[in-house]
């Protein structure tokens, strides 16, 4: 095997993957291309390219993460059919909400921005009742992708479903539970009395609450006036200035704030080309909600953008997650400096809006906890379509919100996504904890802070997150930075 000539083949599948990926989610193209791109480069998820691997001269990090590549295409390659599916079945599927019939992607845009709960439960409801062909969908994805994991016996590798995406996502399982399990523990109290202030102050508290209330209530209608609409780039744009970064010259980044109504409903960066082509989705909502997420997509982006060319596939596009997620949680958490907001937005921050944005972080984090553990019992279980109360249990628990069954699936959408949440939240905290500590409290003016940015994004993701906080002089990643911040926002 030539090596050179095996990543660039590599790069060009998951180039076209995700460009695949980025024009059906966007809304702008109908369809997933995925079976046909895995026909094309069969070659390099092959069980052939991954016993070549075995025997290449790398570097210690490089081989590896080549191996995780090849056998992560290789049973992506098994599900691609049931993932084309479920795409054609999410623009085919319709619901019926005051007097129209609404495209399924449409509709799911549309019940965060409903502002009255009644008609906003209804259309929630109206959603989960055509639930079950996306369901039926999603089974046959898992079922695929399991049958595809018993291939791999031969090879010494885990052939269960939890014990191949723990190899190939490099996920300490057991330690991230531990954490998991304690963060929801030492955060419970902090937790309820925040949801309680703030289902009070929305007017929320006199009934059920749902998940879908909190995501409405994560819009912010009521702190438009710090965060208007007309604001948005010109703030972002500054942000990154003030970093040294000319965001306006970057041709490698497409912000792409197109409201299409066959677009997904959650915000995204699609890395089509590591670092040539990087591709920022907003999904519009308004105010609050768009800073916020501008913000953490802009963080995301540029790790991409500023990935050093020459280095290997593995550094560029692989490794870790969590850290380019953590960049773009970094950014995000300037929303919870009053000085920041001041001198940006012009405008002075109520203490209302900096809670709300705390808040949201809690249950981000939170909720990430109690994705990872449930993740871990459906990967572990031989029927998940058992598992439906225990969603709908752990989720209540954590949340103090009512969940509902029909979501007990959403996890297998991107393997420990959860775990990758909850890791990137505390190395973002730890990270600007660390920028203040060398640069300031006002670390987000320093074109210095924004050097070191730099430098770290050039690596990609050479290293994991707790090698990363190490570097910066830390033991490993450490809940204490984020719940002080989350403590002093919520109490003072």
């Amino acid at each position: 095997m030539h090596l050179a000539f095996f990543e660039r083949d590599a790069d060009l599948l998951v180039t076209d993957l995700e460009r695949s990926h980025y024009l059906d989610r966007s809304g702008r193209y109908q369809g997933l291309r995925w079976p046909s791109i895995y026909e094309r480069y069969a070659e390099v998820w092959s069980l052939d390219a991954y016993e070549q691997l075995l025997d290449i001269d790398a570097d210690e990090r490089v081989a590896p993460g080549l191996q995780r590549l090849v056998l992560e295409q290789f049973v992506r390659s098994a599900e691609a059919r049931s993932q084309a599916d479920i795409a054609v079945q999410e623009r085919l599927t319709t619901v019926d909400w005051g007097g129209d019939t609404l495209p399924w992607r449409l509709a799911q845009q549309m019940v965060t921005l409903e502002p009255e709960r009644e008609p906003r439960h209804e259309l929630d409801e109206q959603l989960r009742g055509v639930y079950k062909p996306l369901q039926r969908l999603r089974l046959d994805r898992l079922r695929a992708a399991r049958e595809q994991m018993l291939l791999l016996g031969q090879y010494d590798q885990p052939t269960d479903d939890l014990g191949f995406w723990a190899t190939v996502r490099a996920v300490a399982v057991d330690e991230v539970s531990k954490l998991a399990t304690w963060l929801l523990e030492e955060t419970r109290e902090l937790y309820l009395d925040a949801l309680r202030d703030q289902l009070i102050h929305f007017k929320l508290d006199d009934g059920d609450a749902w998940e879908v209330d909190l995501e409405w209530l994560f819009r912010g209608e009521a702190y438009d006036r710090i965060f208007p609409d007309h604001r948005l780039m010109p703030t972002v744009t500054r942000m990154v200035w003030d970093l040294g970064i000319r965001l306006q010259d970057q041709t490698q980044v497409k912000l792409d704030q197109q409201d299409l109504a066959d677009r997904v409903a959650r915000s995204f960066v699609a890395p089509i080309g590591v670092p040539d082509e990087v591709v920022a989705v907003l999904a519009p909502r308004g105010g609050y909600a768009d800073v916020s997420a501008m913000l953490r997509l802009v963080g995301e982006a540029e790790r991409y953008a500023h990935a050093d060319p020459t280095q290997s596939i593995v550094y560029r596009r692989f490794g870790d997650a969590a850290l380019s997620e953590g960049y773009g949680l970094l950014f995000a958490g300037l929303l919870g400096k009053p000085d920041w907001l001041s001198l940006r937005l012009e405008a002075d921050a109520t203490r209302d809006a900096i809670r709300l944005q705390a808040f949201e972080r809690l249950y981000r984090v939170r909720r990430a906890a109690a994705s990872h553990l449930y993740e871990v019992e459906l990967r572990k279980h031989p029927e998940p379509e058992m598992l439906e109360s225990e969603y709908v249990d752990r989720f209540a628990d954590a949340l103090m919100v009512r969940p509902f069954a029909e979501d007990f699936l959403n996890v297998t959408d991107d393997p420990f996504a959860g775990a990758r949440h909850l890791r990137a939240a505390l190395f973002g905290s730890q990270l600007s904890a660390f920028l203040a500590q060398e640069h300031d409290e006002d670390w987000y003016r320093s074109a210095r802070a924004g050097r070191f940015l730099v430098d770290r994004w050039r690596e990609g993701q050479r290293y994991t997150a707790e090698e990363l906080v190490q570097h910066l002089g830390y033991e490993g990643l450490d809940p204490s930075h984020l719940l002080e911040e989350l403590r002093t926002a919520l109490v003072g």
